[in-house]
């Protein structure tokens, strides 16, 4: 029997967002195909495929995540300038000329071990977190705002505090700021 899991990443205000996670029935971790991905600097991109392997899942495979919108491979400085408008939208009041904090590798560095993590853990419902990020990039904390079970939280939490990211931008000045990270985990 096929497992179908379904995860909406959403960030605060638009649905920018949004992996399917499909895991295969009895197929080998090192026998799953990679997902060729899109040319660096694709700027009309708009869904990234990659597959991901969870050799502790029972049954070993991949994992198909794709994200709509925004190439999950790419870090901020190579999304385009209407990708990286997605983004700013979510930040409102945002000045002109500030970033907001972002993934450092692109969204695949919270994307992957989430996923995997959800394969094994099997959550349904919404997760919604704050990522403070330092001027450094590295994570500061995480605060839970809504979450469907504990183990979930805590896993997603261990991810996060892992996940490097860009800091936010204030004035050309690298500043603290808050990434709203959002999944919505739902059986499929």
């Amino acid at each position: 029997m096929s497992t179908s899991l379904r995860a909406s990443f959403v960030p605060p205000l638009l649905a920018a967002v949004f992996a399917v996670l499909t895991p295969p029935v009895a197929q080998a971790a090192d026998h799953a195909p990679e997902a060729a991905a899109p040319p660096p600097g694709a700027a009309s991109a708009t869904e990234s495929t990659f597959k991901t392997t969870n050799p502790g899942r029972p049954v070993d495979g991949s994992i198909e995540v794709t994200v709509h919108q925004l190439p999950a491979h790419l870090p901020w400085a190579a999304l385009s300038p209407a990708q990286q408008a997605i983004v700013r939208k979510d930040y409102p009041g945002l000045p002109e000329g500030d970033e907001p904090p972002y993934p450092l590798g692109g969204l695949r560095d919270l994307i992957e071990p989430i996923a995997q993590g959800q394969i094994r853990i099997g959550s349904i419902g919404i997760l919604v977190m704050d990522v403070l990020v330092g001027v450094d990039g590295s994570v500061q904390g995480v605060q839970p705002i809504r979450t469907p079970d504990n183990e979930i939280r805590r896993y997603v939490h261990r991810v996060a505090l892992r996940t490097k990211f860009k800091p936010a931008l204030c004035a050309g000045q690298p500043c603290a700021g808050k990434y709203r990270l959002m999944v919505n985990f739902t059986a499929g």
